[in-house]
């Protein structure tokens, strides 16, 4: 969990730096591959590089889909493709669907917290978010993006709900995920700052981080006593 917490940092760090000092997205793209070392994010420049895992991402880019990257959560490894890329600023904000969101929160929480808050998600999705990110995660690889738009748009109000009532635990799981994932690549819209508050609560849960720790470990040379040592011994854990 400790090491979890320590790559995350280095995300957050990295991302910080970027929007504080302005740096050139494709500078930060390979900066930020190389500090991982290849921990987990592989940045792919020909679709024939990519390792026989990945055949659902490989087929759908060679039938012309404009994927750009995806997170197999199988191997726990994210994938960047840079020949869908307009710019550098799109592969900066893939990386950030893709490695932040949906790898880094769920390295960070672990899958049975990262699953809870899924669930917490959902339940403050309405019924449209729902289907548009039920339909993408499910179907936008086969039908492609303008496929899942027409499909919305010819749906019925019956057809929408039978919909929605057939998918799984694990289907509402994912649309989930990726609402969360969305807010990381496109940021936050005045209209959707009251659910994107409630998610950030659900996260900042501290204790629940707290509990999902072996050891608690807080190195510093400047603080003497800091408070979230305090608060880490109030629960039980190791410091």
């Amino acid at each position: 969990e400790f090491r979890s917490y320590m790559i995350f940092g280095e995300i957050l760090g990295f991302i910080f730096y970027y929007v504080s000092f302005g740096i050139a997205a494709k500078t930060f793209t390979d900066a930020f591959v190389k500090a991982m070392g290849g921990k987990g994010v592989h940045i792919v420049n020909d679709v024939e590089e990519l390792p026989g895992s990945e055949g659902m991402a490989y087929r759908a880019i060679k039938s012309g889909e404009k994927v750009m990257g995806w997170y197999n959560l199988a191997n726990n490894q994210v994938y960047i493709y840079t020949p869908n890329a307009n710019d550098e600023q799109e592969v900066f904000e893939t990386l950030l669907h893709e490695f932040v969101a949906h790898k880094g929160l769920r390295d960070l929480m672990g899958h049975r917290n990262f699953d809870n808050m899924c669930k917490n998600v959902w339940s403050m999705m309405d019924s449209n978010r729902r289907l548009q990110f039920a339909l993408y995660v499910k179907e936008s690889l086969a039908i492609g993006s303008t496929g899942m738009l027409e499909r919305i748009n010819a749906m019925s109000e019956q057809d929408k709900k039978s919909y929605l009532d057939a998918l799984s635990d694990n289907d509402c799981l994912a649309a989930a995920d990726e609402f969360i994932a969305h807010f990381a690549e496109y940021g936050v819209s005045e209209e959707e700052r009251t659910i994107w508050q409630k998610i950030v609560d659900t996260i900042c849960d501290v204790n629940e981080l707290l509990q999902a720790m072996d050891t608690f470990v807080f190195p510093s040379h400047y603080e003497g006593l800091k408070l979230a040592l305090v608060e880490a011994q109030t629960t039980g854990r190791s410091c």
